[in-house]
């Protein structure tokens, strides 16, 4: 990556992750950077295990073509794999759009000084918001019924004579301190905040 050159990106996203994202995101970043876009199946295509990385889109051949001189990739489910490391000497850094590095195989990386980066934490808000909505299943009873009478039809109403606290009288914060914790905390704090707490 040469001062006063271009930087030659390739986005490798899917139908989830849109390459025209990556693009914008490394465009808004990197003043000189041409980027060329790939889009890989997932998830119309399942993930799995790719020679030896672990949850990956089932595309070498497509990754090695579209990274011919390339310097960097930025993807979320390409393979990094040995051989398509090995087929592509200029490659400098991979950017790994996931929490962890899982599609890349980091020592073939580190052998050929590869840098990779990857984005820990990134799926904190949805798992947030996922406990945050089985916190609230839990306290509203709501599968209870589901198994307590599993003979009974389905939408049939039933009567209770317990209830049960509102989220914002909670006293504890639900999965720690970590990035999880901290933004199901603030999901608590905007319901403290709603002037019912």
């Amino acid at each position: 990556m040469t001062a006063g050159n271009s930087v030659r990106v390739v986005a490798a996203g899917d139908h989830f992750v849109l390459p025209s994202l990556i693009t914008r995101a490394v465009e808004h970043e990197v003043e000189r950077a041409r980027v060329t876009e790939l889009r890989l199946g997932w998830p119309l295509e399942p993930f799995g295990p790719v020679a030896e990385v672990q949850e990956a889109s089932d595309a070498e051949d497509e990754m090695i073509e579209a990274l011919a001189g390339a310097e960097v990739l930025v993807t979320q489910m390409g393979p990094v794999t040995e051989k398509v490391l090995a087929a592509c000497p200029d490659l400098k850094l991979v950017v790994v759009c996931r929490g962890g590095p899982v599609n890349v195989n980091l020592d073939a990386a580190k052998q050929r000084d590869v840098r990779v980066c990857f984005a820990p934490g990134r799926n904190a808000a949805a798992t947030a918001e996922f406990t945050v909505g089985l916190m609230l299943s839990a306290l509203r009873r709501i599968p209870r019924p589901m198994t307590r009478w599993p003979g009974r039809a389905a939408g049939r109403a039933r009567r209770t004579t317990r209830t049960s606290r509102a989220v914002w009288s909670w006293r504890t914060c639900p999965s720690g301190w970590s990035d999880t914790g901290r933004s199901a905390a603030g999901w608590r704090g905007c319901c403290a905040r709603s002037g019912r707490g």
